[in-house]
């Protein structure tokens, strides 16, 4: 990672320090509100952005900072779901919900992530975006490895019951 990146992670993290830590989520469906301008969206879209330019060792870094901070993780979990919604507003946000999800993809419960990408590939779908040809292509010209399309591969695999299941349990109430 070049001093830029090092410089915008740097500040990334106070900024996260001294922002609003988590969703506010009194009922399951308040995830979806705010969802084209709340504050903590664009910062993990910055933190996608990040993790996108960044060198294989230095998205370990990354993936170690986000370990360390209390309920970060699981407030990526939830911008990936969000990020189903919002990438029909702006399909630019395709690449920082999955570079996001891959920064938690091993770190995370994997079933938390394996539904979250469930409502990410149901986005997808409702973008008209082709999943398969859009992780192939995000892998390769982002420089992660055959692991992590593995992982789309996979989740991709999921019978149809289990998207079903995302989206009644953890996607918008409007798509269900």
């Amino acid at each position: 990672m070049d001093n830029q990146l090092e410089v915008s992670l740097l500040k990334w993290t106070l900024r996260y320090f001294v922002s609003e830590k988590r969703y506010r989520i009194m009922r399951k469906s308040d995830i979806w509100d705010n969802i084209k301008n709340h504050k903590l969206d664009k910062l993990f879209d910055e933190l996608g952005w990040i993790y996108l330019r960044a060198t294989s060792s230095r998205r370990k870094t990354i993936e170690k900072i986000v370990r360390m901070i209390p309920y970060l993780s699981w407030q990526l979990v939830l911008y990936v779901r969000r990020s189903a919604v919002r990438l029909l507003f702006d399909n630019n946000i395709v690449r920082y919900g999955l570079s996001v999800g891959l920064l938690i993809s091993h770190r995370e419960d994997p079933r938390d992530v394996v539904m979250s990408f469930l409502i990410l590939m149901v986005g997808f779908e409702k973008a008209g975006i082709n999943f398969e040809e859009w992780t192939n292509k995000f892998v390769l010209e982002n420089s992660f490895n055959s692991v992590d399309l593995s992982f789309f591969r996979d989740v991709q695999n999921k019978p149809d019951d289990w998207k079903k299941y995302a989206l009644e349990k953890f996607g918008p109430p409007s798509w269900n």
